[in-house]
């Protein structure tokens, strides 16, 4: 596609009468103008890519939480939201949904569960009504290997999404 082309009309200087020494004429500019359009408005490419690769977050946080807690079942807690705009950018979170069940028919929320793994528990009597003290229990931090490990995917995948979009608006 020829983008521009400069066509000059006569180059005698222009005297008495003449409206005109030069004419400009651009093709295709159109076309031009709905990809620049198209790229002023990066939400919708930004919002695809976050999404994709918060689904290769969600996998490895599952497997560093299933690693760091032997609990298939509160890996499994852990989803993705959709992608979200706010004034620092586009981002998604993967995060412990839901309640765990524990012995005795009593529930314990997924996300206090898997900070007590991330952190540790200190031990001791948290309430006077506890009728035993609750165990300590020794950190086994998760959430920096899942990030280590899918840092270096998600990256490569919202560079791949952005560039398939950007290609398919400019038409290469």
């Amino acid at each position: 596609m020829e983008i521009a082309k400069n066509i000059w009309k006569s180059g005698q200087i222009c005297q008495k009468g003449c409206d005109s020494v030069a004419h400009l004429e651009i093709e295709g500019i159109d076309a031009w103008d709905d990809i620049l359009k198209e790229l002023s408005h990066p939400e919708k490419i930004t919002k695809d890519a976050v999404n994709e690769a918060a689904k290769i977050l969600e996998k490895t946080t599952q497997a560093a939480v299933k690693a760091s807690s032997n609990s298939g079942r509160l890996a499994k807690s852990f989803t993705r939201t959709p992608a979200k705009e706010n004034s620092m950018g586009v981002y998604s979170v993967v995060r412990p949904t839901g309640d765990f069940e524990l012995k005795g028919g009593k529930t314990m929320s997924n996300a206090d569960l898997a900070a007590q793994f991330e952190y540790g528990r200190k031990g001791g009597y948290k309430r006077h009504s506890m009728k035993r003290a609750a165990t300590t229990m020794k950190p086994k931090p998760w959430r920096q290997s899942a990030i280590n490990s899918a840092k270096a995917a998600c990256e490569a995948m919202v560079e791949q999404k952005v560039n398939e979009a950007v290609d398919k608006i400019v038409g290469g």
